[in-house]
């Protein structure tokens, strides 16, 4: 399918396979191939400038997509696309890179896509990461084991939700914020280790971004968790943790979420 003499491309049925995107297209508009599961390849245009909020969302049975030197702007695009094997982008793109197939800003201090479908079982994010973005890895289809260097400062919303086999995330001493839902539905998730840097304003989280609120929501093989020495507060993150047994709590906890023991219908331990 074609899509020329038009400045931007809208929303498009589900069912186009290969999708062409003429030269002089600026924009990909919001949701524009959303959920087209038969899409497999995708052309961009030298012209293109930014590519909207779920523009792929779902295109499920797309491996591969170059990002043009002309792009300027994307926001979330390609959530979900689960059979993703690597992005590449123009070496000449000003303000976009790929590290090993691994979408990332140019100064690759944001990382902002992970391949979803790639078969490694294991990825170390590089050192230069400095924040893993909005659902950066949500919907892995192989990862296991996931290396968080202490460069990290931000684990962003959703960040691993619906990692389907994800068992262990290693996080570092020098992180400070966990967003909302960012291990929420990892069905193999059994333990996680938070390090006293990471700080949880869960007051009102509903309005907060990354006072950790869920973040281990319906992770149904979660069996224990350790607060480091450092942590000040403990957030609302267990809901639907039906197996969590163990929560250590360090001696420098001055609060906890009034909803923190909605988690325990199996009965549990708390460790000071």
């Amino acid at each position: 399918m074609r899509f020329e003499g038009m400045s931007t491309v809208g929303p498009w049925g589900h069912s186009v396979k290969k999708a062409i995107i003429g030269e002089g297209v600026l924009n990909i508009d919001n949701c524009a191939f959303w959920e087209c599961v038969d899409l497999e390849s995708v052309q961009l245009p030298s012209t293109l400038k930014s590519i909207g909020d779920k523009a792929f969302q779902y295109c499920t049975s797309l491996k591969e997509i170059t990002i043009p030197a002309s792009v300027e702007e994307m926001d979330h695009p390609f959530i979900s696309c689960e059979s993703l094997q690597g992005f590449h982008v123009a070496a000449d793109n000003p303000n976009y890179c790929d590290v090993n197939g691994v979408l990332m800003s140019k100064d690759q201090t944001k990382l902002y896509f992970y391949p979803l479908g790639r078969p490694d079982t294991s990825y170390t994010v590089p050192s230069t990461v400095q924040s893993i973005e909005y659902c950066s890895f949500s919907d892995s289809q192989m990862l296991k084991t996931v290396t968080i260097p202490g460069t990290v400062k931000k684990i962003d919303i959703n960040a691993f939700m619906y990692s389907k086999q994800l068992q262990q995330v290693s996080l570092s001493t020098g992180l400070e914020r966990i967003g909302t839902f960012a291990f929420a539905f990892c069905p193999e998730l059994k333990t996680m280790t938070i390090p006293g840097s990471v700080e949880f304003d869960y007051e009102d989280w509903h309005d907060q971004n990354y006072c950790g609120g869920s973040m281990f929501y319906e992770c149904e093989s979660l069996e224990s968790v350790v607060f480091q020495e450092g942590v000040t507060s403990i957030p609302s993150a267990f809901y639907g943790a039906e197996k969590l047994k163990t929560v250590s709590i360090p001696s420098t906890v001055e609060s906890m979420s009034t909803d923190f023991f909605l988690v325990w219908q199996a009965g549990g331990n708390i460790g000071r």
